[in-house]
């Protein structure tokens, strides 16, 4: 199984939840050929949960069973607020958060997994775990939300601050940049110059004597 994650949950956290669902959906061959792309809800390029379509994969989903072996998954969002958040106080959240979401997330994996395999919706009608609901409750919940799913923050870069006498340097250096530049600029425009005046001379010249031709020309008719 191939995941390519464009979230900041945790790629193992995520292949250990799929792996999981497909131990009930696939077989091992065809748990190697399944493409998983993951991105966060509603970011730029996510794509539908409940889509599937082929993609290449390490072996052949003909060889193996399949209809598709490619499909998207969109993990839950995390606000920008959580980074607020002390690190422990952001655990429990982030754990909180899975666990009310962990459902969903294996009723995806699962349904898609099954229509990869060629199911359809009239199949899986009456299945809690595909998502059709049953007076039973939900299938995945118990699961998958004891399993960890860990978020890890952006990583801040720090920057040193330069000391006044460094400043002074950097400002020195784009002075001279600065300097550099227009001298290049003049230098080049002097000499795009003297050929526009060398051409202008020629042209003119040469539109002179046309005249000239012509109006003797003109003159002698």
């Amino acid at each position: 199984m191939k995941i390519v994650n464009h979230t900041r949950w945790r790629t193992a956290d995520i292949r250990a939840v799929a792996m999981r669902v497909a131990q009930e959906e696939l077989d091992p061959r065809q748990t190697r050929a399944i493409v998983i792309e993951v991105f966060t809800k509603n970011a730029k390029g996510a794509r539908r949960d409940r889509w599937t379509r082929t993609a290449k994969a390490p072996v052949s989903r003909h060889e193996v069973g399949l209809t598709y072996n490619y499909f998207t998954l969109t993990m839950p969002a995390v606000r920008p607020s959580v980074m607020k958040l002390t690190p422990e106080k952001r655990e429990q959240f982030l754990a909180a958060l899975w666990r009310t979401r962990a459902d969903y997330r294996g009723v995806i994996l699962a349904h898609e997994m099954a229509e990869c395999r060629g199911k359809k919706h009239a199949d899986m009608h009456g299945r809690a775990r595909y998502g059709y609901r049953s007076k039973s409750g939900s299938y995945w919940h118990d699961i998958l939300a004891p399993m960890p799913m860990h978020w890890d923050p952006p990583k801040r870069v720090e920057r040193e601050s330069a000391s006044p006498a460094e400043k002074a340097q950097q400002a020195q250096g784009r002075a001279m940049q600065r300097l550099a530049k227009a001298q290049l600029m003049v230098k080049t425009w002097t000499r795009r110059h003297k050929y526009a005046t060398t051409y202008l001379r020629k042209w003119t010249r040469r539109l002179r004597a046309l005249e000239r031709h012509h109006g003797e020309k003109g003159a002698a008719a």
